[in-house]
């Protein structure tokens, strides 16, 4: 078992949040990351491994940990997808999948400045039309994908992809604020670059508009 130190997401004080059922966002506030350790670890049968930990009442969810996993998580979810949660971002590429295989909620760290672009995409996934729904989350990829090569660095050179999220409130008119070091803040370049992503996404901007 590896700890190759805390979670990006813990350091960064991301605005994330658990969208569920209900189509009520819920704010999913991470611990500190002090107390927020990352594991690494390599199984050999994630599935039978699962087998086993279900029958631990305090074992409620499985963390999507990348596409080399998804055979393994997807036999898992559709195993247990009454008994687990499974947890992904709706940025992540796989959260229709993950619905059809029985998931019921992501996460987002778009819905903030969003938020009807994630219910529309829920709605679509509630209904079953997984076609429709990823024609319609495709809308925002080119920002995703922004948003993932941002994480790539992560070195004191480099900045956190949360940065990328928080423009997106800077988009709309809120105040993203700034991450914790040793990621810096993006740039006027790299900034501009995100906002004519989001503006291609078609992201409304009501906050700024004259009243």
């Amino acid at each position: 078992m590896q700890t190759p130190g805390p979670h990006p997401y813990a350091a960064s004080r991301t605005p994330l949040f658990h969208f569920g059922q209900d189509r009520q966002l819920t704010p999913a506030p991470l611990p500190r990351r002090s107390r927020f350790p990352r594991f690494s670890m390599i199984i050999d049968n994630p599935v039978h491994c699962m087998d086993r930990l279900v029958t631990i009442r305090n074992v409620v969810s499985m963390k999507h940990s990348g596409l080399s996993a998804l055979i393994d998580e997807f036999t898992i979810l559709d195993r247990y997808h009454e008994r687990i949660a499974y947890i992904d971002s709706s940025a992540g590429y796989v959260a229709t999948t993950a619905h059809m295989q029985g998931a019921t909620g992501f996460i987002t760290g778009i819905a903030p400045w969003w938020p009807e672009y994630e219910l529309d995409y829920w709605d679509l996934l509630q209904a079953r039309k997984y076609l429709e729904a990823e024609r319609h989350h495709s809308r925002l990829f080119p920002f995703v994908a922004r948003f993932h090569h941002a994480a790539e660095p992560g070195t004191i050179e480099g900045f956190s992809s949360i940065t990328v999220l928080k423009a997106g409130l800077e988009y709309v008119g809120l105040t993203g604020g700034t991450v914790r070091p040793p990621f810096g803040a993006l740039n006027q370049a790299e900034r501009e670059e995100v906002f004519s992503l989001l503006a291609a996404a078609g992201v409304p901007r009501p906050m700024l508009q004259p009243v």
